[in-house]
């Protein structure tokens, strides 16, 4: 489990599913952290991702929704991170400025889990992912599960 005292936050929130699944697993905590939701919604999802919101009533339960480029917002964030779900864009570049822009606010012993970062399907995902856990002495590999890799905040 994450420890208290942050945020949620997602990286990519495409129709919503993992939004919908990231607030119930805040609604199950005492502290009941808000959930962040990053996706500028650039590839025509908004509409289906509003669905999602309104079907599940996501914003009443503790949603807040970021219609912003997670590198941008990433540049000015603040706020400490429990548990941080990285799964916006492929590309290198800015798989490397979420990792930098948003890991420096993970609490110790918070979570990250970076989605399709194994078995090769997105290989500029995979070496983004791997230049920074081998640079890195501050997370611990706890977990690869199909296409996620999981870290825990050890420093």
């Amino acid at each position: 489990m994450a420890p208290s005292g942050g945020e949620i936050v997602e990286i990519g929130a495409f129709k919503g599913r993992v939004t919908g699944w990231l607030i119930e697993a805040a609604q199950m905590r005492p502290d009941r952290p808000v959930v962040a939701s990053i996706d500028p919604h650039g590839w025509g999802t908004r509409a289906d991702f509003e669905k999602t919101v309104a079907d599940l009533g996501l914003a009443e339960r503790g949603l807040r929704v970021h219609y912003a480029d997670s590198r941008e917002l990433g540049r000015t964030w603040s706020k400490p991170i429990i548990f941080l779900w990285i799964d916006g864009s492929h590309e290198y570049d800015d798989v490397r400025q979420d990792i930098d822009n948003f890991t420096p606010h993970v609490v110790r012993e918070g979570l990250i889990a970076f989605d399709d970062s194994a078995g090769g399907t997105f290989p500029d995902v995979e070496r983004a992912l791997a230049e920074w856990e081998a640079a890195s002495g501050a997370y611990k590999r706890i977990a690869t599960l199909r296409n996620v890799s999981v870290f825990r905040r050890i420093a």
